[in-house]
């Protein structure tokens, strides 16, 4: 094991710079990730070590691609994974939306309308019907859960999935992406695009809902016209920061940071400059924005680590003989609360060719130095810090197996009856008997970021891809698998 984390440490240092932050460390493609033909649409890490991603296969066969979900593990940080899709594999036709494990062996995915259980890892897989198509889930334990999805569909569960009932959302939009503090505190993202509606030209019927009461009754707040792709709150339930993006054209989108300091009722855009280089053309030089925040995590109000993508242009994929976009990974962090960015420079890039990073589509941060992105086309990423004693590591995090981790300890000293639970004095009765103190999701976001001084993220995995589809051309995709757009790299 120690091997193969010092040997995850030395690509990430000796990485090309593809996303180098002002510590000198960058996001690194490294190997070991599910085969290329495998789209990764979903991760979640329940505590740092082990790791699960999610997405599918489209295989041309006639008219009709066959699509078939697929699910990996990781114990290792990502370093290395092992298929765990099971009888999974009889579905066809779909692929995994969403996805939250509360431990190593004990899990949960989505394939279309319906909720699938493991209690061995994968081993085998338990169906669960579900009358609403689901974007996202999370569990706080084996029995409580919530799936949301198309049409506003909320669902909560306290069987462990074996039933379904639905509460109003108070939106028709698509939901995605969701974050929770604990099993009172959540948020999602909702919002809609041609694939969800297609009388929607853009992006439509854009909020955030937010719930006190464990997804029982919700409020929102609304972003019209913007999509979202993660969300990240503080553990005092009330600064919370926001990943979006506009559209500019038909291909290209602006990323967007919003901060709110009232537990998501109202939003303000933090102005970030997301330029990361130049694009260059034959018909002259433009300003490159990074185009979407797929991930992220806060140790304090102070303290952000951002991790994205910005589009460079599209060339011919000879895997599907259609069109695809071309990528870089990107890289933002702050000290000073978003005053000021330390952030990745592409430089001159061409549009008409040059490195692919892959489209990305979903990503976890564990602590402000920690973290993952998957994507497509062998697309899985890591980002981790090496250490050798704590002060190496920044707020919120330790030094652990030469490697900066959240640090786990209960920060609070809770009084009156309450008890600690993910860095927040609660009553005993409302504990998370999963919850572990420093993961959750995520979707992601999505399961949930670890935390350290910042709170824990258990946020549900959404997934889905920028700019309306994994590549041009195979329009049926969009149709079966990609509602929305929701994100979070690693490759060989």
């Amino acid at each position: 094991m120690r091997t193969q984390l010092l040997s995850a440490i030395a690509l990430v240092a000796l990485s090309p710079s593809l996303a180098r932050a002002a510590n000198g460390f960058s996001w690194a493609r490294v190997s070991g990730g599910p085969p290329e033909s495998v789209y990764l649409l979903c991760l979640d890490s329940p505590d740092g070590a082990n790791l699960f991603t999610a997405g599918m296969t489209m295989t041309a066969s006639g008219m009709i691609p066959t699509i078939s979900p697929h699910v990996y593990a990781s114990s290792n940080r990502g370093v290395s994974y092992t298929e765990i899709t099971g009888n999974l594999a009889n579905e066809k036709l779909t692929s995994v939306t969403g996805i939250s494990f509360i431990d190593a062996q004990t899990g949960f995915v989505t394939t279309g309308k319906a909720v699938w259980s493991t209690t061995d890892r994968g081993a085998t897989w338990t169906k669960h019907p579900v009358d609403a198509t689901i974007n996202a889930i999370k569990f706080f334990d084996a029995q409580r859960g919530v799936a949301v999805g198309k049409s506003g569909a909320i669902r909560l569960t306290s069987d462990g999935g074996a039933t379904w009932r639905s509460v109003s959302s108070g939106t028709t939009a698509s939901l995605h992406t969701m974050f929770w503090l604990d099993d009172k505190l959540g948020w999602i993202n909702a919002y809609d695009n041609t694939d969800s509606l297609p009388s929607c030209t853009s992006l439509c019927n854009g909020a955030v809902l937010y719930t006190t009461d464990g997804g029982e009754t919700w409020s929102s707040s609304p972003l019209a016209d913007r999509g979202m792709t993660d969300v990240f709150f503080l553990s005092d339930g009330q600064t919370g920061f926001l990943a979006a993006y506009d559209l500019v054209g038909s291909e290209t989108n602006n990323a967007h940071l919003y901060k709110s300091t009232d537990g998501g009722k109202t939003w303000t855009d933090m102005k970030v400059d997301v330029k990361v280089g130049q694009l260059s053309s034959p018909f002259g030089a433009m300003s490159l924005p990074a185009s979407f925040f797929h991930t992220m995590y806060w140790s304090d109000a102070q303290n952000g680590h951002l991790g994205g993508s910005a589009y460079i242009g599209t060339t011919s994929d000879s895997q599907t003989g259609g069109n695809r976009k071309i990528y870089r990974v990107v890289d933002f962090l702050t000290h000073d609360g978003g005053a000021t960015w330390q952030k990745t420079n592409l430089g001159n890039v061409s549009m008409m060719g040059g490195p692919d990073d892959g489209q990305l589509t979903a990503g976890r941060m564990r602590t402000l130095y920690g973290g993952w992105m998957v994507g497509t086309f062998k697309s899985t990423w890591s980002y981790f810090v090496p250490c050798q004693v704590a002060a190496d590591c920044g707020p919120g995090a330790t030094c652990n197996d030469r490697i900066c981790e959240p640090t786990e300890a209960c920060m609070p000293v809770c009084g009156d009856g309450k008890v600690c639970s993910v860095h927040r004095c609660v009553d005993g009765s409302s504990v998370n008997p999963g919850a572990d103190g420093g993961s959750s999701s995520g979707d992601p976001s999505n399961g949930g970021n670890g935390s350290g001084e910042g709170g824990t993220q258990a946020a549900g995995c959404s997934c889905a891809s920028a700019g309306g589809g994994v590549f041009a051309g195979v329009w049926l995709l969009g149709l079966l698998v990609l509602p929305r757009i929701g994100w979070r790299r690693r490759k060989s």
